[in-house]
């Protein structure tokens, strides 16, 4: 399914021809994301300039995306933060008097989240000898709109399992779990067969609850959202928790850039 395309904040930075109107205006434009946008405006322009207040002239004002369309990490961006990490690294081990290899971006990977940055020794890169070639060393990530930096593992970057992690506790977006497919069939039965089959099903789904638990959550559930004190029951038994090795790491907050 096409996702409908939302729109896009812009503020006004300069006007043409009417730079006594100097104050800062936000518009909505729907159009695909650009770094700025030359659009025609109704210029109500008589306060002030002795011209009658509902005369209009159409300007032309240069406009520049604000809010999270601003905000987009480019990829030269996120190369720079990496690489500033790995400066950061090279130095903390000589001041610890050890002898480190000094380590460079090798590869770039765009995902919708954020740059994946993958990274290897100078030397490696500098002479493609194998010796001195890095092996399990994860790639960074830079999230795409405020620039925060995170790690993962090799095993979670092949397979992308860090996505699920990321949404949820980077991003903080709802994801889809098993208790939401628990809530749709206790629905589905509870309108097919009546509220008593749909507690027999949420008993056998969650043995844990009680009783008076299961009448609560069915109850809850046929009006509205359950309690959120039997969701984290539910929780607790249908979602598995993230496996540390395929989790994210974040290494640094959102950037100044």
């Amino acid at each position: 399914m096409t996702r409908a395309r939302q729109p896009i904040r812009y503020r006004r930075l300069a006007l043409t021809s009417t730079s006594r109107m100097s104050e800062m205006y936000s518009v909505t434009v729907r159009a695909p994301y650009r770094r700025s946008a030359l659009v025609p405006w109704v210029s109500y322009s008589g306060m002030g300039s002795g011209r009658h207040p509902d005369d209009r002239e159409i300007c032309w004002s240069l406009l520049e995306p604000v809010g999270d369309a601003a905000r987009v990490i480019e990829r030269e961006a996120a190369v720079r933060i990496v690489e500033e990490e790995l400066e950061r690294d090279y130095q903390r081990d000589l001041a610890a008097g050890l002898e480190p290899m000094r380590m460079a971006v090798a590869h770039v990977e765009q995902h919708e989240l954020a740059w994946v940055v993958s990274w290897t020794s100078e030397e490696y890169l500098r002479t493609r000898n194998p010796d001195f070639m890095l092996a399990g060393n994860g790639p960074y990530l830079v999230d795409r709109l405020d620039g925060s930096l995170h790690q993962v593992g090799v095993v979670s970057a092949v397979t992308e399992a860090w996505v699920v992690d990321y949404r949820v506790r980077i991003r903080g977006q709802a994801v889809r779990t098993a208790v939401d497919d628990l809530h749709d069939q206790l629905r589905a039965v509870a309108a097919a067969r009546g509220r008593i089959h749909a507690m027999h099903t949420l008993r056998q789904r969650l043995p844990v609850l009680t009783h008076a638990q299961v009448i609560e959550y069915v109850t809850a559930l046929k009006d509205g959202d359950p309690p959120i004190h039997l969701v984290e029951v539910a929780n607790r038994e249908l979602v598995p928790p993230v496996d540390p090795v395929l989790s994210v790491e974040t290494i640094r907050g959102p950037a100044e850039c």
